[in-house]
């Protein structure tokens, strides 16, 4: 993650693919590799050509591959439950050691707001900013001075509505006018679905409910029992946009992506698949009703570790920010 000074005057990290899309006219130096993921060894994946039948037990590996690479190009959120406090926050950290610590937002997450109100989770932010964060600090002793602060009943609240079924989206509608009531039509809708709160795939997925049935399915948390194909022939994006819907289109879009309007398919995927296979499929996919968090366990939740960032400890989220001390450059 690199940080820069946004449009709006924010300080927010960016992912390395996503920067280069801001036409910097300065930018720091580039890594090798503008994405970098791992795939755990130890599950079990199925391979176009394989049975279909061996999908019950496997995960779609052409699907997981795809998924993470959306993640990889800006698809992730800063706001998380960092310690574990029921309080939501963005990554705490330094920028030198000459400079009060802050709480900072990835560049997803400008786009954020709460639903109906619109409310920014930027302005949220910029309301937990007020705390102060001290470089020699330890993991308690941030807990502590944070459960005592006024911020932390702001972080509380929001954790609630992080853990509340439709309540943040991704807004992917130009220009509202203040005070514009925000509908789903506007956002893209955020898994806020399963209670508690689980990092890696609450707020950094789109929500299951909503999209498990629609050409949008592929950010979320839960990979079906089903593969990639059979997925975009059950809702007929198969030869019009493919695995990347046409909401996912706009969020890229809004990122900063040029996305292409015509969808071409590259290759002929495996469709086929009984009744049967299609209603069990479903039942990966938490219902309205189902709000417990999924077993770590279970091969077709994404697990934590997954995430392409996990930061943990406040000490090395401000080691990895202090490796890019005055390397804030501006994108005007």
């Amino acid at each position: 993650m690199i940080p820069i000074q946004d449009t709006d005057g924010k300080v927010r990290l960016y992912p390395q693919a996503l920067l280069k899309q801001l036409e910097l006219p300065e930018h720091p130096q580039y890594g090798p590799s503008d994405i970098i993921t791992s795939f755990n060894s130890d599950t079990n994946f199925w391979f176009e050509g394989d049975p279909l039948y061996t999908l019950k037990d496997n995960s779609d590996m052409l699907y997981v591959v795809v998924h993470e690479l959306i993640h990889g190009l800006g698809f992730t959120t800063a706001w998380r439950d960092y310690f574990n406090i029921q309080a939501i926050i963005p990554v705490p950290g330094y920028f030198s050691t000459d400079t009060k610590g802050q709480f900072f937002e990835f560049g997803f997450d400008k786009n954020l707001v709460l639903l109906p109100s619109g409310k920014s989770l930027t302005s949220i932010a910029d309301e937990l900013n007020k705390f102060p964060i001290k470089l020699d600090i330890t993991d308690n002793e941030f807990i502590s001075s944070f459960l005592k602060s006024p911020q932390f009943p702001i972080a509380k609240n929001l954790y609630k509505n992080a853990v509340t079924h439709g309540t943040i989206g991704f807004l992917i509608t130009p220009n509202l006018q203040p005070n514009t009531p925000i509908t789903q039509d506007d956002v893209v809708l955020l898994e806020t679905s399963l209670n508690p709160f689980l990092r890696g795939s609450s707020l950094a997925h789109v929500d299951a409910q909503t999209y498990f049935d629609s050409s949008d399915f592929l950010m979320m948390y839960s990979y079906p029992k089903i593969s990639l194909g059979q997925m975009m022939f059950n809702v007929g994006s198969t030869n019009t946009t493919g695995p990347i819907g046409p909401k996912l289109r706009l969020l890229l879009g809004t990122l900063g992506y040029e996305v292409k309007k015509d969808y071409i398919p590259p290759v002929k995927l495996s469709n086929l698949q009984s009744n049967n296979e299609i209603q069990a499929s479903k039942t990966s996919i938490p219902s309205n009703t189902i709000k417990s968090q999924p077993s770590a366990d279970t091969n077709n939740i994404e697990k934590n570790d997954s995430s392409l960032v996990n930061f943990n400890f406040l000490l090395s989220i401000i080691c990895i920010l202090l490796s890019f001390t005055y390397s804030i450059y501006s994108k005007y």
